[in-house]
């Protein structure tokens, strides 16, 4: 029951041409999400935000990644970020390099060869 209001509210919003931000709690005890009956399945982006436990690393380290985005070839992997004064959300790794070169290599499979 839990899925199909929340695919009609999915449905309502989308029709009314509005952005929608969700925010959801996990426990990492058990892996599941709380509240109202997990609406990740009319989410069209996931991103899983995480701190490494800072009891043993003795310092906070921030991780986020990209679990869903609905048409679209994401980044894949974990990144590290800090958040600053003034400037929000900063990615710290990986490099600006690393994706750059992961953007060329999916930019050099989406050219068209010309076989066709």
């Amino acid at each position: 029951m839990a899925r199909l209001i929340t695919y009609r509210l999915r449905q309502r919003l989308y029709r009314s041409n509005v952005t929608v931000i969700m925010t959801n709690q996990f426990a990492p005890t058990t892996g599941m999400t709380f509240g109202f009956g997990g609406a990740e399945h009319i989410a069209d982006a996931i991103i899983h935000m995480w701190i490494e436990q800072p009891e043993k690393k003795k310092e906070i380290e921030r991780w986020l990644i990209i679990k869903k985005a609905r048409l679209t070839n994401h980044y894949r992997k974990a990144m590290k970020y800090e958040i600053e004064p003034g400037r929000g959300l900063t990615l710290i790794e990986p490099g600006i390099d690393e994706l750059k070169k992961w953007f060329d290599e999916y930019a050099k499979e989406r050219e068209p060869n010309g076989d066709e």
